[in-house]
């Protein structure tokens, strides 16, 4: 006669001795690494489609009423309002160019960016 019992399914995938209802190590399925955090755009990138609207870094910072180098600060260091200039300029929120400056999961921060509302035809009255 066979003394030992057979091995319940989570046992066969997961060990003997654990419960069948935890996790594998990593915490994702199968054991697989954590995907990538999302990374920051580069400054080139930035530059870029900044340019592609018709304007430029110092031009946007001299729109606002910053001197004309103030809003490429918010390339090397965190600024709030030039990363808001910036992002609102490309109608965009500033944590999807810079998430890493957003990422506390503590304090998630969303930012919608201003736009005009849009007219849907129906007259109000």
């Amino acid at each position: 006669m066979n003394d030992c019992a057979p091995l319940r399914v989570s046992e066969q995938v997961f060990g003997a001795g654990r419960d069948d209802r935890q996790p594998p190590e990593t915490g994702f399925p199968f054991g697989m690494p954590p995907p990538d955090p999302p990374r920051d755009w580069h400054r080139a990138d930035i530059i870029a489609a900044v340019k592609k609207t018709g304007t430029t870094i110092s031009a946007l910072s001299r729109q606002h009423g910053l001197s004309s180098n103030s809003l490429a600060n918010a390339f090397d260091r965190r600024w709030p309002r030039a990363e808001a200039i910036i992002a609102d300029h490309l109608k965009v929120s500033p944590w999807l160019i810079w998430p890493s400056r957003y990422a506390d999961k503590h304090d998630l921060r969303t930012f919608v960016s201003k736009q005009p509302a849009q007219d849907n035809g129906v007259s109000g009255g």
